[in-house]
């Protein structure tokens, strides 16, 4: 339902909202991955084990921001 209303957003108010629930159930699909797999693989590191699986996550979007920005341009 709310890929529908991207493709058909009338107003900035539409688009924002429904990109913003695809893009956060995405991320927060993601995160929840990444903090059960750090829990049950290292159950004595929970902390250190998630917290470097985090940096990991937000790290990807920081290198693959500009490599994804080229693409973009050169294929549209």
């Amino acid at each position: 339902m709310a890929a529908s209303v991207t493709f058909s957003a009338r107003t900035l108010w539409e688009l924002t909202g429904a990109f913003g629930l695809l893009t956060g159930t995405g991320i927060a699909l993601g995160y929840a991955g990444v903090v059960a797999g750090g829990i049950r693989w290292f159950p004595d590191l929970r902390g250190t084990a998630t917290g470097i699986m985090m940096g990991g996550f937000g790290l990807g979007a920081l290198v693959f921001a500009a490599p994804i920005h080229n693409l973009l341009a050169v294929h549209g």
